[in-house]
């Protein structure tokens, strides 16, 4: 990764040298040994950030592998060797990292490399939540969302970003393309500004390491959540800010969404055609039906879908099995399957619907009186909707009267419904 330099006075330098700790080994362990491998040859191939350190005192002279008689090079090959031996362990490749090769420390864009390195392998879970850039006076409205579809350059956002904070935070700022979910991600470090430079020789708790994600040609920010902190929120307060510019100024929204998968914010949170048709309309974002998306082919009174040959069953269960299998594909679409790397951890809706009030010898229904009772329900689990889908798969939930946010098709985990109407909840998020 190249050097992303800047200009601004309130951004660290990437050559910003961090003594080794327990925390940066345990970073090195996250990684496997291939990776490990690989990421030290791209520090060698960058010896402006990534140079090796001269050998520390005391080592053997006898030693063939010692840092300051091999060339780059050298160095190179003995990771290509590590890579391909079957025998070397991955902790053998941090020792040599840690011990040898980079014996004083990991600077700031080394160590950026490895956490934005973990994001992209998946070992290092956080939680992500999103947000949306909308016109400031736009409201929530349609318009103001078609519009709101700022130009976004990396770099650019990064000073702008540094210039509003500085005041009252020094920060080191590290790109990262994840070509794989076609995503921009930026680490971003914060330090209080202090006078001493001591201060900045140390890691931040995690607290105050923020990763922002921003999906292509989509007016949303993605970041990762945390615990309630002073400087985590004068950042997150300063992302629309830095995004604005004369004669366009933003605001962010939040999107009532949380979830642990960056894959599944960007199926529900881009410019892709499945973030547009979620639920039942998946089969037409995968192209799984070529028709009129006002005939889907799926009966909502008998539960079938045409074109397709009911199955010869002999017994009257295995029909109704094959049954609620289609009311299910009718309802979820291509959506709601294990495995698919899209799923929801928490669904939590509350419902304030209108009930009637019973009245008389036969319960009859008062029409001149009700009463909105506020029912909280909250599902769990590693992925909420394609539990839900083998729920009504099995016969435990009614396929045909189950509403939308049932079925992820209304794209929220957090909402309220009121008089059967979804109202999108808009919760700080931090």
């Amino acid at each position: 990764m190249p050097k992303q330099s800047s200009t601004n006075d309130g951004s660290l330098p990437d050559t910003q040298l961090i003594p080794h700790s327990s925390t940066i080994q345990k970073l090195l362990l996250k990684l496997s040994k291939n990776t490990l491998c690989e990421i030290a040859i791209d520090w060698l191939d960058n010896l402006q950030l990534g140079a090796p350190h001269p050998p520390p005192v005391g080592l053997d002279d006898d030693d063939e592998d010692r840092t300051g008689d091999l060339s780059v090079e050298d160095l190179k090959g003995i990771y290509e060797k590590m890579k391909a031996a079957v025998s070397v362990t991955r902790k053998a490749v941090v020792e040599r990292i840690v011990e040898w090769d980079w014996n004083k420390g990991l600077n700031l864009w080394q160590i950026a490399q490895l956490e934005c390195r973990c994001i992209a392998d998946n070992v290092i879970v956080h939680k992500w939540t999103a947000g949306r850039l909308l016109l400031q006076g736009s409201a929530d409205s349609e318009a103001g969302k078609m519009q709101s579809l700022p130009r976004f350059q990396a770099s650019s956002f990064v000073y702008n970003l540094q210039t509003i904070i500085k005041p009252m935070i020094r920060s080191h700022c590290h790109i990262f393309k994840y070509t794989k979910l076609s995503l921009v991600i930026i680490r971003i470090q914060l330090h209080e500004s202090a006078g001493n430079a001591k201060v900045y020789a140390e890691l931040p708790p995690s607290k105050r390491v923020i990763f922002c994600a921003f999906p292509e040609n989509a007016p949303f920010i993605f970041w990762n959540t945390g615990v309630k902190d002073p400087l985590r929120a004068i950042l997150l307060d300063s992302l629309a800010p830095a995004m604005s510019r004369p004669g366009q100024r933003f605001e962010l929204k939040s999107t009532s969404l949380t979830t642990k998968s960056l894959s599944t914010m960007v199926h529900m949170r881009s410019s892709t055609r499945s973030s547009h048709a979620l639920g039942a309309w998946s089969l037409y974002a995968d192209d799984k039906i070529d028709k009129s998306p006002l005939d889907s082919g799926f009966d909502a009174m008998n539960g079938e879908i045409e074109g397709k040959d009911n199955e010869s069953e002999d017994t009257m269960a295995e029909r109704t099995r094959s049954k609620r299998r289609k009311i299910a594909e009718g309802r979820f679409g291509t959506s709601g399957v294990d495995g698919d790397g899209k799923g929801i951890e928490k669904l939590e809706v509350t419902i304030k619907d209108k009930m009637p009030v019973l009245s008389g010898e036969g319960g009859a229904e008062d029409v001149n009186q009700s009463f909105r009772p506020t029912v909280t329900v909250t599902f769990e689990g590693a992925h909420i909707f394609a539990g839900i889908r083998k729920m009504v798969e099995v016969g435990l939930i009614d396929g045909l009267a189950m509403p939308s946010w049932m079925t992820g098709e209304d794209g929220v985990n957090v909402a309220v419904v009121k008089d059967r109407r979804v109202l999108k909840r808009a919760d700080r998020w931090y």
